[in-house]
């Protein structure tokens, strides 16, 4: 099972529903309460609202995903008692006794016949043979005994209010419920006069009680510190609620409105087992319960509180930030959402129509300002006079049918997007691109489904950056973009984007987006650069509506479209493969291009006006040759002093080489790797080694001078100085 969010609290449920009815009764008498300035106002649409919600139960003392969260981290039974309930002590009591009223029994208390069966008040052991049931009904001033062997004769009559089925050798009794289960409790079977029936109470051990409560309040698979913490409050709370029912008919319910017990072995109406008692969770702390002031503590515990503990109005059950109940416990309450009709919330409260919510007050811990404890829900009633009703947390908790007061309402946030982009990226392949995210979650990527022409494709989630979009939001993550590519047949097509709710209410249309599929194949083969202004183009392509014709290209150079052209070359196997009627579909050009880096982009053109489809795209570098500037010359007695800089930028700044010729001779050859910050940042090199100074020894008569910058790749050198000095 999982945890369930549990009242555990009967006092608890009373006032929120006291307060409901008072906020009803002030309404009622005409008093017009204000809401305070900074109130939050929802104004309720129509249909529906979208609750975000965090917890599941009151959030008083231990979360029980918290539990399992502090177990992981590797915190004992007694360390996460301790945070849960702070300045409690763990102690071991003597074995007690606790008397749980059980639901679902109708009038009677019915049980199966069974070795060893007793009855108080008959002096012998109840026979098995040939009997179906016994049981205990109202007769009287008492109780009558009663057996089933075809049909229910009176065994006893005149027993006394109280009177109990039990069995001494401690193995159980099972006792049978109005729809047709069974279960085996521990201890005695005690029926209640209740008008003209009967209570059934089960008196068992405290133990045995606790071993009957675990299963049912949480996993026994989950780790054993977090089950045997269980253990102890349960207990605790068994133990607190003995204490302040003394003279009372029973201590405790087996509900959600206590804490839930189904004794031993809990059976369908087949006979099946659904589940048994943990008697493992005992292990360690039999007997144990937490005290604070000489008193067993009350010791409430709900599913999740979401973060946060919950003021419970006892020294040990205070608020404070729960580091535990995080996404490593498996806790499904962190962050969820439900849909609730506005029709409902008016119903709850009386009215025809709900037009607002104010809420005026939370208890100011975690998100949102935390739980939510005041309010005002306005609207109007059947014969339209308008209503302003004070509600509580809980009342408007039980308005909405969710389980905790820890929300935030606001009118139903569907996602939002746009299908930017539907357009051809090669042949037969379109690419839809676009942005989407849902708003209640606007810290996480979108979920999308795109359909093409009605046939839609798995779902996906955004994974491409869109800072626009999230300044445009104020979203907290910038991964809301997406571009997917997908396989089409020539022709027109529709595409649409869907953006997928997060909460799990459905999916929303945001735009749809129709293009062509130009019938055009081919292909981008090389994009070759083969001199120093020259780049060569090969590849192929054809219309197929067109088998017979040339094909028609287009080259983009960075963007910048270039006349349409014919293809000239034969391309048997490209005629072989389409079996087409012609076969010139293939292309080798030459573009010149200026020195650096360029994007070269083929299209395929559609013969009959249909656009164009890209074939492909390449980088190319078109070889430049370096560059530079002598910014010295000296002829001084031992030679040539010179300075300078230089690089080649087809290597973006790397170290090249100054040759120094003299009367046509090589005189000498300098590494330009000095610093040279300046130069770098000018042209936004890599590097700043770029500097070149040397003595280039020589006679001191005069020379003819020529100085060369080599080049390091495609190109030639560069002469920077020729003359005479």
């Amino acid at each position: 099972m999982d945890p369930r969010a549990r009242c555990r609290d009967r006092c608890v449920a009373g006032l929120g529903a006291a307060a409901l009815l008072l906020g009803t009764a002030v309404a009622a008498a005409g008093t017009w309460l204000a809401a305070p300035a900074n109130a939050e106002t929802i104004g309720l649409p129509a249909n529906s609202v979208t609750v975000q919600l965090r917890g599941n139960g009151h959030g008083h003392g231990m979360s029980q995903y918290g539990a399992r969260g502090a177990a992981i981290a590797g915190l004992s039974t007694a360390a996460i008692l301790a945070f849960y309930y702070p300045g409690t002590s763990l102690v071991t009591l003597g074995a007690s006794t606790v008397r749980v009223l059980v639901s679902g029994t109708g009038s009677t208390t019915v049980v199966a016949p069974s070795s060893g069966l007793r009855v108080t008040g008959v002096s012998t052991v109840l026979p098995t043979s040939g009997i179906s049931r016994y049981r205990l009904v109202a007769s009287g001033a008492g109780l009558a005994l009663q057996r089933l062997v075809g049909a229910w004769s009176t065994v006893r009559a005149g027993l006394a209010n109280g009177t109990e089925f039990y069995r001494p050798s401690g193995n159980g009794v099972r006792l049978y419920l109005a729809d047709g289960s069974s279960a085996t409790y521990r201890g005695a079977l005690r029926a209640l006069r209740a008008g003209s029936g009967v209570n059934t109470v089960n008196r068992v051990s405290l133990d045995g009680y606790v071993a009957g409560v675990v299963p049912r309040e949480m996993p026994s698979s989950w780790q054993a510190a977090a089950v045997r913490a269980q253990a102890v409050a349960a207990r605790s709370y068994g133990r607190n609620a003995v204490e302040s029912h003394v003279g009372q008919p029973w201590d405790i319910c087996d509900t959600t409105q206590c804490q839930v017990y189904g004794g031993m072995t809990r059976y369908d109406r087949s006979g099946a087992v659904l589940w048994t008692e943990d008697v493992a969770a005992l292990s360690g702390n039999a007997n144990q319960v937490l005290r604070y002031g000489g008193r067993t503590i009350f010791a409430q515990f709900s599913a999740s509180n979401g973060g946060w503990t919950v003021d419970g109005g006892q020294p040990y059950l205070i608020a404070r930030a729960d580091t535990y109940d995080n996404a490593a416990s498996g806790d499904p309450y962190l962050s969820y959402a439900r849909q609730v009709p506005v029709a409902s919330i008016a119903a709850h409260y009386g009215l025809a129509k709900a037009t607002s919510i104010q809420i005026t007050a939370r208890d100011g811990h975690g998100a949102w300002g935390g739980r939510m404890t005041a309010g005002f829900v306005n609207g109007r009633d059947a014969q339209g006079r308008a209503q302003h009703i004070a509600t509580t947390g809980f009342g408007l908790q039980a308005a909405m049918g969710v389980g905790t007061t820890w929300f935030s309402i606001r009118p139903d946030q569907r996602p939002v997007g746009h299908l930017e982009g539907f357009t051809p990226s090669a042949p037969r392949i379109m690419q839809m691109s676009g942005w989407t995210f849902d708003p209640d979650h606007a810290e996480l990527p979108g979920q999308l489904v795109l359909t093409v022409d009605g046939v839609s494709g798995p779902g996906q989630v955004t994974t491409t950056r869109r800072p626009d979009v999230q300044r445009a939001f104020g979203t907290v993550t910038s991964t809301l973009g997406f571009s997917v590519r997908v396989r089409v047949g020539a022709g027109q097509h529709t595409a649409c984007l869907y953006g997928v709710d997060r909460d799990g209410l459905g999916r929303r249309a945001l735009g749809c987006r129709t293009a062509w599929m130009p019938d055009v194949l081919g292909s981008l083969a090389a994009v070759t650069s083969i001199d120093l202004h020259t780049v060569r183009v090969t590849g192929w392509s054809f219309d197929p509506s067109h088998g017979a014709n040339q094909g028609r290209i287009q080259v983009r150079v960075d963007g910048v479209a270039r006349s349409i052209m014919l293809t000239t070359l034969a391309r048997p196997d490209v005629q072989r493969r389409y079996h087409t009627a012609g076969k010139t579909f293939g292309y080798d050009l030459t573009i010149k291009l200026t020195p650096g880096t360029h994007q070269v982009c083929v299209h395929g053109v559609d013969q009959d006006g249909h656009g164009s489809v890209p074939l492909g795209c390449r980088p190319v570098s078109v070889p430049q040759n370096p560059i530079g500037r002598v910014e010295a010359v000296h002829h001084v007695a031992s030679g040539y002093q010179i300075s300078g800089w230089t690089f080649d930028p087809d290597v973006n700044g790397g170290s090249t080489k100054v040759q120094v010729y003299l009367d046509g001779v090589l005189a000498r050859t300098i590494n330009a790797t000095a610093a040279r910050p300046d130069v770098q940042r000018a042209y936004g090199l890599i590097n700043s080694a770029v500097g070149f100074s040397a003595l280039v020894p020589s006679s001191t008569a005069k020379h003819t001078i020529m100085i060369r910058a080599v080049n390091t790749g495609g190109g030639a050198d560069t002469v920077l100085v020729s003359g005479w000095a």
